[in-house]
């Protein structure tokens, strides 16, 4: 049976090599690509929430394209009235 020399969180063993200073480099190799791949995982964590503040900021941008659509009839509507209201008094 092979003697297990360094043992990663998720379980994968490594087990002991030709010299005691290759196995140590193996592992710290190991241990940094192991590490490097939970960072990625919380990179994609980030990457997924500023995916989805993306979609909101654009949800959020055709709502106000909405209300601006709608507030620039209502004030096209106010215009046309304040100039039949001002050609009706200068008629009188």
């Amino acid at each position: 049976m092979h003697e297990i020399i360094f043992q990663l969180p998720d379980g994968v063993h490594l087990r002991p090599l030709t010299t005691p200073l290759v196995a140590a480099t193996v592992a710290a190799v190991t241990r940094s690509i192991y590490h490097d791949n939970v960072g990625y995982g919380k990179h994609c964590r980030g990457r997924k929430v500023l995916e989805n503040r993306n979609v909101n900021d654009e949800e959020r941008i055709v709502q106000l394209e909405k209300e601006l659509e709608e507030t620039i009839m209502l004030g096209e509507e106010s215009d046309r009235k304040f100039e039949e209201v001002t050609l009706d008094r200068s008629v009188k």
